[in-house]
């Protein structure tokens, strides 16, 4: 039985509907800390740049970052038939 286990970087938003969007790094640095989430959630909202179909902002106002870990454990893996 193997085990396989991710972490990702959420940082999040509420968009100009007050709508919760997600910017989600995978691989990011393990020590990230409140300082630098915050002035890269800021730098992000202050662009003002993400704008939807609709011409609304998705990343209008800072909601916080979070680390999020998922651990995967393989219970059954059907055998794969051979390629010939």
């Amino acid at each position: 039985m193997a085990t396989t286990t991710t972490k990702h970087l959420e940082l999040q938003f509420r968009n100009d509907k007050n709508q919760l969007k997600k910017i989600t790094l995978n691989q990011p640095k393990p020590d990230v800390n409140a300082d630098q989430a915050k002035q890269a959630l800021e730098t992000i909202q202050q662009t003002g740049g993400f704008l939807d179909d609709e011409g609304l902002n998705l990343y209008a106002t800072v909601e916080g970052a979070v680390y999020v870990t998922r651990t995967v454990d393989d219970i059954y893996q059907a055998e794969q038939p051979e390629e010939n």
